[in-house]
């Protein structure tokens, strides 16, 4: 979900068996799911999201939790400038549930 604010919920829009989109995926069946935290910058949020898919795609089973830490990791390792190495523009991003989930294997493999 590399869009902004998308692990927060607002307690006075959902009820109380709802707790936004990362519980509403969870419910759902789904074992994991990336979510941010905050407003996220859209540049940076490419490069991480582009990286994290791409990790994930070739890990030998790692998960999404392994993948995306290396996302940021890379991100880090050549920002785009110095400022970007604060966290608002890197650290938005976590991953929620089972963050071992590798990526699931589809009838296209």
């Amino acid at each position: 979900l590399s869009a902004c604010n998308t692990a927060n919920f607002e307690t006075e829009k959902f009820n109380g068996g709802i707790r936004g989109l990362t519980a509403s995926f969870a419910l759902a069946g789904v074992p994991s799911t990336v979510a941010s935290l905050w407003a996220v910058d859209s540049a940076s949020s490419a490069k991480i999201m582009i990286a994290f898919f791409a990790t994930l795609a070739k890990s030998k089973g790692d998960g999404v939790a392994a993948a995306l830490t290396q996302a940021q990791r890379e991100f880090l390792a050549a920002p785009p400038s110095r400022a970007y190495l604060h966290p608002r523009f890197w650290a938005a991003f976590s991953a929620y549930g089972d963050g071992t989930t590798p990526l699931p294997l589809t009838a296209s493999r």
